[in-house]
């Protein structure tokens, strides 16, 4: 059980259980919390400041999760129709991180006027190395967006730059996508001001330091450097750091670079179970083991519509060609992310254990299939620790 006196939200910064998605920052009505987008750190609350109303406390995912999210049974959320798709314009091929769906849905609803902006992580201008959060209000603002951003992002900042009167779309990992929907419960300018939300396939969000080891263990300095690609060169692609002449100064392959420098997971990140963004309106992921691998092409996005309003536009973008979409059985979401979907259980099972050690946890009420999975992933790391073979599930 969570207790905490002073109402805040520092009771999941001291513990460990924050997950960096900024809706304490974008709800908290004295400005008492504060956010350095460029740090590992995590938010800082001014007490003096602090009017102890809760209201960061009761948005926080990282303290307060879903509870029908944390069942076995139950691998990707609601699904309304699933997809395999790309986008058709040959001129983000090149940048973009997997199908280019994401950014033919953004540019989509700003060509035609459903939304005055797209709130979406990028690279820092400032410092290409760390983030940034914008409100895109043009093509070009959202091209600046493309690419997986294997990094802290604060996404949920960006709900400060809602005006209003004005609709927004908002794209962001499972945990933000979910955050957001806890701040329209307290705030009411939000409801009707987010008209869509895009959520992309997330195992955990590695922190800057990853990064910074990176370029430490390649020798590279940070003023060296003018952009990251986490992936890019076709599909799945490649990591690269460019130097500020265009050259390359660091390449490896997306996989191994995942598991050399990205592997590294969060503590919080480890008791995650929505990879899939349950709680979007469309949720996008790589279509793994279904799509070939491309050096030079874009590759293939796995597309869940959840809702109504993303099926609709879903339907709308694919009808004036902006993307190809062909419909799948669920079965084949499932088969494509079987990687991605096994962490479920992993976390299911890293939850109990945590419980069991410490009093410092999500909300969650811990049920049967709980305490199996964290069996069978115990038992799993017997075998591993042996040298034998992991026992999988079906």
């Amino acid at each position: 059980m969570v207790k905490n006196d002073k109402k805040n939200i520092t009771i999941a910064t001291e513990s460990g259980l924050c997950l960096k998605c900024g809706a304490c920052y974008a709800v908290c009505p004295v400005g008492a919390i504060s956010i350095d987008l460029h740090s590992d750190e995590f938010p800082i609350v001014n007490l003096d400041k602090c009017n102890k109303c809760g209201m960061c406390f009761r948005v926080c995912p990282g303290l307060f999760p879903d509870q029908k999210m944390y069942s076995a049974k139950d691998k990707v959320g609601p699904v309304s129709d699933a997809y395999v798709g790309y986008a058709v314009d040959k001129n983000i091929h090149g940048i973009v991180t997997s199908g280019g769906v994401c950014t033919a849905i953004s540019t989509y609803l700003l060509r035609v006027g459903d939304v005055a902006g797209v709130i979406m992580p990028r690279a820092s201008c400032s410092n290409p190395i760390r983030n940034e959060v914008i409100v895109a209000q043009n093509e070009h603002e959202v091209l600046s967006c493309v690419g997986s951003r294997y990094s802290p992002t604060f996404t949920c900042v960006g709900l400060k730059g809602v005006q209003s009167g004005k609709c927004y779309a908002f794209v962001g990992k499972p945990c933000d996508i979910y955050a957001l929907n806890k701040c329209k419960e307290y705030l009411t300018e939000l409801k009707n001001a987010i008209s869509y939300t895009v959520g992309v396939f997330c195992h955990h969000t590695p922190n800057y330091e990853c990064t910074d080891r990176l370029l430490r263990e390649q020798r590279i300095f940070p003023e060296q450097v003018a952009k990251i690609q986490y992936r890019g060169g076709g599909w799945p692609g490649f990591v690269r750091v460019f130097g500020k002449k265009g050259d390359v100064l660091f390449e490896q392959e997306y996989k191994k670079a995942w598991v050399e420098y990205m592997a590294d997971t969060p503590k919080r990140c480890k008791m995650c179970v929505d990879c899939t963004a349950e709680y979007a309106d469309i949720s996008l992921g790589d279509a793994w083991n279904i799509a070939k691998s491309h050096k030079d092409e874009v590759g293939k996005n796995i597309i869940i519509a959840r809702t109504q309003r993303g099926h609709d536009l879903l339907m709308r973008v694919a009808e004036v060609g902006a993307i190809s979409i062909e419909k799948i059985l669920l079965q084949t979401v499932l088969f494509s992310q079987k990687d991605l979907l096994s962490k479920k259980e992993a976390a299911l099972g890293y939850l109990v254990w945590n419980k069991l050690k410490s009093n410092r946890n999500p909300c969650v009420k811990l049920r049967a299939d709980m305490f199996l999975c964290f069996l069978k992933c115990l038992f799993n790391r017997i075998l591993k620790l042996r040298g034998s073979y992991v026992l999988r599930g079906k």
